[in-house]
């Protein structure tokens, strides 16, 4: 074994994420595919050239990894799955907004990959697809900065004094008695406001361009949970005059030619739940006034019985790909 530990075997993590990010490159390699046919704008057009550079780069070395393990690659997305010629379905504004979110899902879920890898070859990788994507991050955020399409988070007064905390009611949600809320806790409502805003519109698109009743069906089911998470969250702020972020762009065409395969609409959902009721956790962990991880626990439960649906969609058409497992020890042993 050589000193770096690159010749021994890959651990349970370290499988599990090669095959999550050739499956997340290859599906966001589709996305940016139709994305960089149809965008007008030559600044969009710029960085989606370099992200889908990347998803294809990426899409290749993690399938390399993969190869070098004598693992089977998962079929993943594509040409098949997306037809670059269909008419222009999402706004550059929108296609900039969708950027920004995914790039920061990536942020969150490189970082992870890098922090549970042992083996330096995958290290490197996972720290390459992480300074990608602060690189792409930074560029989507600063183009729409200049832009004045940024939507900004809430702003609130700064503090004038160090302070300790005084009462046992600190921690009180009750009407009536409820103290202020945090800044951390106005920074996760205000995320997640944007997070189902960025997928109503999103499952706008998937709902008038998905071939199978079905799989329309279940996207304007998504769009509905998501209009209620961003009314229920929303309504919070309101109660404290805080103001919610918002946009003035539609986002999604009139079209309804599918420029995407029902099998990659179901797969970017599902994804975008996961992400989803990952953000919830997160916001309930560090929300200290007891009514808030009551609400993130009750979408939590609404966002996990909409995935739960999504599963049995893909099941039933064969379009569910079954991530790495163990070894079935009992059905070995059964004689």
């Amino acid at each position: 074994m050589s000193s770096n530990g690159q010749t021994a075997g890959l651990t349970a993590p370290e499988i599990a994420n090669l095959w999550n990010a050739y499956m997340y490159n290859s599906m966001t390699r589709r996305m940016l595919e139709f994305f960089n046919a149809s965008a007008d704008d030559p600044d969009t057009q710029n960085i989606l050239a370099k992200a889908l550079l990347a998803a294809k780069k990426y899409e290749e070395a993690s399938g390399e990894l993969m190869r070098g393990e004598n693992m089977p690659l998962p079929r993943g997305f594509t040409e098949e799955d997306v037809d670059v010629n269909a008419p222009r379905l999402f706004s550059d504004i929108f296609i900039l907004t969708f950027l920004k979110h995914m790039s920061g899902f990536g942020l969150e879920a490189y970082g992870m990959m890098l922090g549970i890898s042992t083996r330096s070859d995958v290290r490197k990788l996972f720290m390459n697809m992480l300074e990608t994507t602060i690189e792409l991050f930074n560029e989507v955020t600063d183009t729409m900065l200049n832009k004045g399409v940024y939507i900004r988070p809430p702003i609130i007064a700064k503090p004038d004094r160090a302070d300790v905390v005084h009462k046992q009611s600190f921690f009180s949600g009750i009407i009536g008695n409820a103290r202020p809320l945090l800044a951390v806790e106005i920074t996760h409502i205000a995320l997640n406001i944007e997070t189902n805003a960025v997928g109503n519109r999103l499952l706008l698109g998937f709902m008038q361009t998905a071939r199978d009743e079905k799989v329309r069906s279940y996207m304007k089911r998504g769009m509905n949970m998501a209009k209620k998470h961003e009314e229920i969250l929303s309504s919070k702020l309101e109660a404290e005059d805080v103001p919610t972020p918002s946009d003035w762009d539609p986002g999604v065409t009139e079209s309804k030619i599918p420029p995407y395969s029902d099998r990659l609409l179901m797969f970017v959902v599902t994804l975008l739940i996961a992400s989803g009721m990952g953000n919830y956790g997160m916001a309930a962990s560090i929300s200290l006034r007891s009514d808030l991880p009551v609400v993130y626990a009750r979408l939590i439960a609404e966002a996990a019985r909409l995935a739960k649906e999504g599963a049995d969609i893909m099941i039933d058409n064969g379009w569910l790909e079954q991530p790495p497992q163990n070894i079935n020890r009992r059905a070995l042993t059964t004689v």
